[in-house]
């Protein structure tokens, strides 16, 4: 069957031959023994190259089902194996980069010094997807309705408080107790996140708000808080090093908001000791960058 793809993907049996590293005998003795099997062409044989005919078409769309899930059900065996698997894909949401991020993988390539690891730094909705596709091991992400829907194991690793900032010289970084009716006259900036949105957890409508600022990064609202120009809705974790910098403060406003950062896997992944493995190690990076929750 990869014989057949390798010919539909080059359009000649010279050509798919050669990216096989096959001869070019060998290939078109295979491609004539799946058409016996089968009892029809598969393509239509031109000076110019090889189509595929009608038949051939559906047949090399089954067989890169059946491909993509052989290799699938070998991955999964894999991780299942336990011990040192020779690699881990691996995705990191926006919220977890910086010290967390630098801490796990420390620990990662520490114990298991022999792994091939691959890290996907990308908008959780997107690790999501490429975790589903089998393109990814593991997802590290904070917890959404997009991740609790789709059909993957999660682990919670943790909780961050949910924490309002700006910069030192914004007009509410000197107020106490500040007020919805207050916080409703400034520029508020935080995640797309359904379950974290500015509306939820601040009880304020969009409507209510000066103006409302999105990102599916954290870098573009962490910038325009700290020029002054918006209040910035975010975990703990993810401001941290700007608060103790000094470029950010805290707002004396309080949210009573956690969020939960996990760690998805498809089911068969979930299996896997490498993966129960990576846990552990997200636990402990999330108590080495210590911080309220």
């Amino acid at each position: 069957m990869r014989h057949v793809l390798a010919v539909a993907q080059h359009g000649s049996i010279a050509r798919a031959a050669e990216a096989l590293n096959i001869a070019q005998p060998s290939l078109s003795r295979s491609l004539a023994r799946v058409e016996r099997e089968l009892n029809t062409p598969l393509f239509n044989r031109t000076t110019q190259g090889s189509e595929l005919t009608d038949l051939g078409r559906l047949v090399a769309e089954r067989a890169s089902r059946v491909l993509a899930a052989t290799q699938s059900l070998l991955r999964d065996a894999q991780l299942a194996r336990g011990g040192d698997a020779p690699e881990l894909r691996i995705g990191i949401g926006p919220s977890l980069h910086g010290a967390f991020s630098k801490s796990l993988l420390g620990r990662l390539v520490e114990a298991h010094p022999t792994l091939r690891l691959h890290v996907d730094y990308a908008v959780r909705t997107s690790l999501v997807e490429k975790l589903l596709a089998r393109e990814l091991d593991v997802v590290l992400c904070a917890s959404d309705d997009d991740v609790m829907k789709a059909d993957v194991v999660l682990t919670e690793v943790f909780r961050s408080q949910a924490l309002l900032v700006a910069a030192p010289h914004h007009p509410l970084a000197t107020i106490s107790d500040i007020q919805p009716g207050a916080l409703a006259q400034y520029a508020v900036a935080g995640p797309p996140m359904p379950n974290f949105a500015i509306s939820k957890v601040l009880g304020l409508a969009n409507d209510e708000v000066v103006a409302t600022y999105t990102a599916t990064d954290w870098e573009p609202l962490v910038m325009l808080a700290t020029a002054g120009k918006a209040v910035l809705l975010a975990p703990y974790l993810t401001v941290q090093p700007h608060l103790l910098s000094g470029a950010l403060v805290r707002l004396d406003r309080r949210i009573d908001f956690n969020v939960s950062f996990v760690v998805a896997c498809t089911r068969p992944a979930s299996y896997s000791p490498l993966v129960a493995k990576v846990v552990q190690y997200a636990q402990a990076a999330a108590a080495e960058a210590a911080g309220p929750r």
